[in-house]
């Protein structure tokens, strides 16, 4: 979808908007289906 409209908009800015748009899609999947875990422990926060 980027590459049709890139060459009048910043394919940047389109690419962060898709992005944003996709993001509470999924969220809201993840909470639907209850697989949304946080990692325990310190280790995996350092990364």
């Amino acid at each position: 979808m980027v590459e049709r409209y890139a060459s009048r908009h910043d394919a940047v800015a389109l690419t962060l908007v898709e992005m944003a748009t996709a993001f509470p899609g999924f969220l809201l999947i993840a909470l639907a289906l209850g697989q949304l875990a946080v990692p325990r422990g310190g280790r995996c926060g350092g990364a």
